[in-house]
């Protein structure tokens, strides 16, 4: 039986809470300053993020990554090939949000498929980025969302989507000192 193929997404955000915090206080008593800690209810933001699991696995997953080359012709009429900068791979998904609770799905509980689709329409809008990890393919990295297209399947209310993600990919760049 082969392993399941897992497709995890993660958008890391800020998020605001309430919490007590310890805020020092300065307070002159006797004539003398004192410094005191007083504890407040503040409005602080801290890292957050939230992971989904894509529910169905597309059926293919291509994976493309461009290099650009350059030909120079030598002195003696041949060719010499120069490897230049990489782009960062590309991947285009069609798969489905379900409504109901499938046998082969890859999460325990299914999710209103209109919420996760616009979860990921939001990504696209508010151009943030995404970190996609898929453990069985090695693949591990923050994507930018390029496309996001989706519609509503008529008799079982899933959500079929088309989704075209782009690795943030920076090129590796070497210098030489010129005396």
């Amino acid at each position: 039986m082969a392993a399941s193929i897992n497709v995890k997404i993660t958008h890391y955000y800020k998020g605001k809470t309430t919490k007590n915090v310890k805020v020092k206080q300065k307070k002159k008593v006797n004539g003398k300053w004192v410094t005191r800690y007083v504890t407040q209810k503040k409005t602080v933001y801290e890292n957050r993020s939230r992971t989904v699991v894509i529910p169905v696995t597309p059926e293919s997953m291509p994976s493309t990554r461009t290099a650009n080359y350059d030909d120079l012709p030598t002195l003696r009429k041949r060719t010499h090939t120069r490897r230049g900068a990489y782009t960062g791979r590309s991947m285009t998904w069609s798969s489905f949000f379900p409504a109901r609770n499938y046998r082969f799905l890859q999460v325990n509980q299914v999710e209103n498929p209109v919420k996760l689709a616009r979860w990921f329409d939001e990504r696209l809008v508010n151009d943030s980025k995404i970190r996609v990890r898929i453990p069985a393919l090695y693949i591990d990295n923050y994507y930018d969302i390029r496309s996001f297209e989706w519609d509503v399947e008529g008799g079982t209310s899933d959500i079929r989507y088309t989704i075209t993600i782009q690795e943030q990919y920076n090129p590796k760049i070497k210098t030489k000192t010129i005396k």
